[in-house]
């Protein structure tokens, strides 16, 4: 649902409301314990955000506890930067993470 609350986009805020059941997560015990992990392994990841919302870490954890691919168009930063993006958080997890083009190659969508 954290990523829900990230929209501003008003056409699909109303597009997604009819829909939350079937396109978002609930949170449960199992989701929020796997959060408490990530979050305690790499507290950073919340670091830096300006914005009321902030959907990566449950997003990384659902991957994690799930073993879902993520997609996600963020870069990895530097080498140099301190800032943790879905990226460098999945690999470090051993957690598969494509752009959107990459999985549209993969799955050989026609476009």
């Amino acid at each position: 649902m954290e990523v829900f609350f990230e929209i501003r986009d008003k056409d699909l805020i109303e597009y997604l409301k009819i829909r939350k059941s079937a396109l978002f997560f609930k949170e449960s015990p199992e989701l929020q314990r796997e959060l408490r992990q990530l979050l305690a392994k790499y507290p950073e990841i919340l670091k830096d955000y300006k914005k009321t919302y902030s959907a990566d870490s449950w997003v990384i954890a659902l991957g994690k506890l799930t073993n879902t691919t993520i997609i996600s168009e963020e870069e990895e930063p530097d080498q140099k930067s301190k800032k943790l993006k879905i990226p460098n958080v999945c690999a470090k997890l051993n957690i598969r993470c494509l752009k959107i083009s990459d999985m549209v190659t993969e799955l050989d969508w026609k476009i």
